[in-house]
């Protein structure tokens, strides 16, 4: 999102989210949307806009405050557990709300692969497919689609502002050992 368009972008951008703001953090201000329901986005850092500062309005939930609260330990590289934060993932397919709760099961410093995941959903060679499901998370960190790599443990993609480098970034908060590969003719 290009710095300046705002609202305009929300509606179309945001899913359900009725309300959003900014939050600082090492690798740059990320921005948190929601609703009555719970967390509906939560956008990275991105190179190609500065999002305008916008502070948790007074109207904001409870749990968003929680919420930012508990990105503010992780950020300090404080091992953290979002288990509880309150989500609506109605913008999303059954069957992508199914991995995005797995997901949420993966703890601090740890990682699987796109084919484990495949394999523990009953959908075996769905490597490929599970991937593309996750580069659509919108609540990343909250929902840590960053622990999850590619076969022989190596870092794999990242649909994030950055890619792979803020995955990385993510994972090195974490502790968590990634074998730094790039895949030949892929670009990840």
């Amino acid at each position: 999102m290009k710095h300046g368009q705002g609202e305009k972008v929300l509606a179309a951008d945001w899913g359900k989210a009725s309300a959003w703001c900014t939050f600082d953090t090492p690798i740059e201000r990320c921005r948190l949307g929601w609703n009555e329901h719970g967390l509906t986005r939560l956008m990275l850092p991105d190179e190609d806009a500065a999002y305008e500062a916008r502070p948790v309005p007074d109207y904001a939930p409870d749990f968003v405050r929680d919420a930012l609260s508990r990105l503010g330990r992780y950020f300090k590289g404080e091992p953290e557990s979002f288990e509880g934060v309150p989500l609506d993932l109605s913008c999303v397919t059954e069957s992508r709300r199914v991995l995005y709760q797995m997901l949420r099961t993966i703890g601090w410093g740890e990682t699987v692969t796109y084919g484990m995941l495949a394999d523990k959903l009953g959908v075996p060679g769905a490597a490929r497919a599970i991937g593309r499901s996750i580069g659509a998370n919108p609540i990343p960190i909250i929902v840590p689609c960053h622990r999850v790599l590619a076969a022989g443990g190596r870092l794999g993609g990242f649909t994030a502002p950055r890619g792979t480098t803020t995955k990385q970034e993510l994972l090195d908060l974490e502790g968590a050992v990634v074998e730094w590969t790039r895949q030949m003719g892929f670009g990840f």
